[in-house]
């Protein structure tokens, strides 16, 4: 097992096939959400196995067992779908620009779980010119945005500021979407996660 760090964060991660990093804090979240039906599971990620590279070490044999165990479980899971998505290559990551991506769940720093009932009032635009256009219910937002291999980072977005039905849903998107998120991506799906929580988009 030879353990790494990568993205700005420092997350933990495990190096597969010499070119590969599987984000173990995230798939421990998965494997509590597949076999234990947990209902909080990345809180309970955070507690057994620390996204932080230091906190991880500061944890000790406990944590480095939780690491054996999580990647012997991904070794035996199919990728399917946007919550088992869980490695991502070192090279530059590709998102499709100019796609609008549909919010179809947040999920909060506490683990705690919420599915947008129209995701079409919770969208996200990155241009190809390093622009971000988001729909925030009734407010719009705007930005730039860089990629740094498999991190997204999204500055500081002007927003118009109406009050929205959905609120306090609308503020929290925007401070779940602005600062640097972990990037996993698919044809149909993109996944935004930071120690702020997670976001989750389709098509």
């Amino acid at each position: 097992m030879k353990i790494v760090s990568f993205g700005p964060q420092a997350r933990i991660g495990a190096l597969l096939d010499g070119d590969r990093i599987i984000d173990l804090n995230m798939t421990f979240a998965a494997r509590a959400h597949h076999e234990d039906d947990d209902a909080r599971p990345y809180a309970k990620a955070d507690a057994f196995l620390p996204a932080d590279l230091a906190e991880f070490l500061a944890a000790g044999r406990p944590a480095i067992d939780a690491a054996k165990k999580t990647i012997e479980w991904h070794g035996t899971r199919t990728i399917t779908g946007p919550s088992d998505v869980l490695t991502a290559p070192i090279g530059p990551l590709a998102i499709d620009t100019n796609a609008v991506w549909h919010l179809r769940s947040m999920v909060g720093a506490d683990g705690s779980l919420l599915t947008i009932e129209d995701p079409s009032l919770f969208t996200l635009v990155l241009t190809d010119d390093g622009k971000v256009a988001a729909r925030v219910d009734c407010n719009r937002a705007s930005g730039g945005y860089r990629i740094s291999g498999n991190t997204l980072s999204i500055g500081t977005m002007a927003s118009t500021r109406a009050y929205c039905t959905s609120a306090p849903v609308d503020q929290q998107f925007l401070t779940l979407l602005g600062g640097e998120n972990i990037v996993t991506t698919s044809d149909a799906t993109l996944e935004l996660s930071s120690p702020r929580g997670t976001l989750r988009f389709g098509r």
